[in-house]
């Protein structure tokens, strides 16, 4: 919406010409594209798991990349490949 006033107008009312304008989504280029991460072929399922205290220690002490090393193991202790 613009904003402007007349010329010849005394009272200097501002009036208002009603311009259409695109829609944010066309205005940057979005289209209906998916967002976040892209799938994988091998998701993996969200669980909540308890485990003693000292073996979560054990693996944060090793760095970042801790939760991974845990499914490491565990897919090596069941003979699992990966």
């Amino acid at each position: 919406m613009a904003i402007r006033f007349d010329q010849g107008s005394e009272s200097k009312k501002p009036t208002t010409s009603a311009k259409p304008t695109p829609s944010k989504k066309t205005d940057i280029g979005m289209s209906r594209s998916k967002r976040g991460r892209p799938k994988t072929g091998n998701a993996k399922v969200l669980v909540s798991l308890r485990l003693d205290a000292d073996v979560v220690e054990a693996y944060k002490a090793t760095g970042k990349g801790w939760r991974s090393r845990i499914n490491d193991d565990l897919r090596n202790a069941k003979g699992l490949p990966g």
